[in-house]
């Protein structure tokens, strides 16, 4: 997908996407499930597009669930997903090289775009994968799996004997204060 900037309002421009009415972002949607976080339902992404000539900056939110498998229990899960971003994009100057365009982007936290149009697949698919949890977890209580049966603690206890083991700190009890 393609955004011409030419053909932006001065000022504000707002614009809606979805997986299920936009095919380039279910390629998106097809490179989730290739990283192994398959989609559960439509992708969208509302974006604002400020032109400020020369610069634009896009400000936009992601909202999508995949099925995740949880770090603690092994459980499979659906998780909901929403992520803001924001993005300063700048027309770049032909006659400087790509290797200068890089190092300003990285000190400045601006990206550059050449030409007439600014392709939106790649920076959808940057700001999905960076909205992916690190770790995920079906809840925040999650108790996990016991180390020695491997029965999933959330469904109740295992039975297991739990050994107290002996700490250093263990001699701290003892003093009186």
């Amino acid at each position: 997908m393609k955004l011409k900037p030419s053909l932006l309002e001065p000022g504000e421009n707002h614009f809606s996407y979805s997986s299920a009415n936009d095919k380039w972002l279910g390629q998106i949607a097809d490179r989730l499930s290739a990283q192994g976080h398959p989609a559960k339902g439509p992708l969208k992404a509302r974006m604002k597009v400020t032109k400020l000539e020369p610069d634009y900056v896009f400000a936009g939110e992601l909202e999508y669930s995949v099925e995740c498998t949880c770090d603690r229990c092994a459980e499979q899960f659906v998780l909901p997903i929403s992520h803001r971003f924001e993005l300063a994009f700048a027309r770049a100057n032909k006659a400087v090289s790509a290797q200068d365009f890089q190092e300003q982007s990285d000190q400045l936290d601006i990206e550059w775009f050449v030409g007439d149009d600014i392709d939106l697949l790649p920076l959808f698919e940057e700001q999905f994968m960076l909205s992916l949890p690190y770790k995920t977890l079906c809840r925040a209580t999650c108790k996990g799996i016991c180390q020695q049966c491997g029965k999933n603690l959330n469904e109740g206890d295992c039975g297991c004997a739990t050994a107290a083991k002996d700490s250093p700190f263990k001699i701290i009890e003892t003093l009186k204060v």
